[in-house]
């Protein structure tokens, strides 16, 4: 075989699977008006986020003070040490609701960065 006849295309019948100037077939009796009979969407009610549940109680979770409240967070659990006799009472509430937040009113937010966690993992 010459290089000749390796360059030159492949030619292919009209109306075959692959050739770009077949024309679109069309169904016998359909027509160019589709009408879009889908349901109409059902709202679907999302619940709010723990957290938010837990600032509208606007509660202290140390004291229990219902009072003006902020959230105090962690960067991660590990951060709250070991458990222990040694652990601060704000940590270890932390660690037993598995939570990196705590909603607490001012004097215990004040509180809790006067008292760190001393031995942290």
């Amino acid at each position: 075989m010459s290089l000749q006849g390796l360059l030159e295309p492949v030619a292919r019948k009209s109306g075959t699977a692959g050739s770009e100037g077949a024309p679109a077939q069309q169904c016998a009796g359909a027509t160019r008006r589709a009408v879009i009979t889908d349901p109409a969407p059902v709202p679907v009610r999302v619940p709010r986020k723990e957290l938010l549940m837990r600032l509208r109680q606007r509660e202290c979770e140390l004291c229990e003070a219902g009072t003006t409240v902020a959230v105090h967070q962690v960067t991660g659990l590990k951060e709250l040490g070991k458990p222990g006799p040694g652990q601060p009472t704000w940590a270890a509430l932390m660690a037993k609701m598995r939570r990196k937040t705590l909603i607490v009113c001012a004097p215990c937010h004040d509180w809790i960065h006067a008292n760190p966690v001393a031995h942290a993992a």
